[in-house]
């Protein structure tokens, strides 16, 4: 579909009224958002709207995209002053302060599991003698327990016979 310029503000007002950023990224909830856009927007007389709900999202995606981009020439250009933002350019910056504000609840999950993938590489990486000296300092710090080691088997044997006998003057007593 060719997008218009009315399209788009029209599309930018509806996401901003809707925010359907304010729901976890892939829940149910956020997709209904989004199918509530939709039919809004299919239901306007003009201009004619006939798309589903991936369609506005990735236009969505590319608006926001391009307009990243365009104030990144912007700020790396020297000695021109930019242009008035248009009433699009602020329903843009509004819907990229609405996802950035949006939940997040994988920010902390995402440091733990990086924390712990640089740990797996450290220690893939580490030599024979490091990886002794890290084993003697969790020793001496109770991480690792030492090594329990076998009793004799005289012990065992010793046991067995004093059971041995228990139990035969048990009988006898009997």
């Amino acid at each position: 579909m060719y997008w218009t310029e009315q399209q788009n503000i029209i599309l930018c007002r509806e996401v901003g009224f809707e925010n359907p950023y304010v729901y976890k990224k892939g829940s149910p909830k956020r997709s209904e958002a989004w199918k509530k856009i939709v039919d809004v927007l299919n239901k306007c007389d003009y201009p004619q709207f006939n798309v589903d709900h991936r369609a506005i999202w990735y236009h969505i995606n590319v608006l926001v995209n391009k307009y990243k981009k365009k104030i990144r020439v912007e700020e790396r250009a020297s000695g021109i002053s930019p242009n008035e933002p248009s009433e699009l350019d602020d329903l843009i910056q509004k819907i990229i302060a609405l996802e950035e504000s949006s939940p997040t609840d994988t920010c902390g999950r995402d440091k733990a599991d990086k924390g712990k993938a640089e740990d797996a590489r450290m220690k893939a990486m580490e030599r024979l003698s490091q990886r002794k000296k890290r084993a003697l300092e969790g020793a001496e710090e109770g991480e690792n327990k030492p090594k329990r080691t076998r009793g004799k088997t005289g012990d065992a044997m010793e046991f067995l016979k004093e059971r041995a006998q228990s139990c035969a003057e048990i009988r006898k007593g009997t």
